[in-house]
């Protein structure tokens, strides 16, 4: 197994390798670093790494996310949050605070519910199970609900398709078979939503 990094500057339009180290996923900013997972051999779990993504030079990972490295499979960044799960449990951190906060833990056995492909809109985290609708925590609540579909967050604004059910399936005309109708797409400034209400008997 061989594996390289590479970060791509669109301004200058030049190309360096930062790691052939068995780099891995997660591989997300959090400017001005830029961190990922490092294999210390293949088919194992990998360390987390940073460094600033200008220079290259390796810098200290915050404390909390360096004491849950272990448990870090799917990963998302924010200049506010820092968010990490190993598929079972959620964590959360934000600059400043001490350690962690476990928000959301999934209560199956199977991996239909597994806490994966995480994303950060201002206070939410929403990730996309294997066999379940896609899901939204609030940090300031830690209530967390079903959203109608997929959501990619961009700093405050939270973007999400819903799947259409406007208009008959189309035929794909290259691979012969029915399509359903494009998505549709909304965004929502989280900043103006107030917070998830805590469940009855909760927080």
């Amino acid at each position: 197994m061989h594996s390289e990094l590479h970060v791509y500057d669109l301004a200058r339009r030049t190309e360096r390798i930062l790691s052939t180290n068995l780099p891995t996923y997660p591989v997300v900013f959090r400017w001005p670093y830029l961190i990922w997972s490092e294999l210390q051999a293949p088919g194992q779990r990998g360390q987390l790494v940073m460094v600033d993504a200008q220079t290259g030079a390796p810098v200290p990972l915050p404390a909390p996310l360096a004491a849950h490295q272990r448990h870090v499979v799917w990963l998302a960044t924010s200049p506010d949050l820092l968010a990490w799960s190993d598929g079972r449990t959620l964590r959360v951190w934000r600059p400043g605070h001490p350690e962690a906060q476990a928000i959301f833990q999934k209560r199956s056995r199977t991996d239909d519910d597994a806490i994966q492909f995480l994303t950060i809109a201002g206070p939410l985290v929403s990730w996309q199970p294997p066999a379940r609708p896609p899901i939204v925590a609030d940090t300031r609540s830690g209530s967390v609900t079903e959203m109608p579909g997929h959501s990619e967050g961009f700093g405050d604004l939270l973007l999400v398709l819903i799947p259409s059910r406007q208009g008959p399936p189309e035929m794909d005309p290259v691979f012969d078979h029915l399509f359903a109708p494009p998505d549709l797409v909304r965004l929502v400034p989280v900043a103006a939503l107030p917070p998830l209400p805590g469940c009855e008997g909760g927080p």
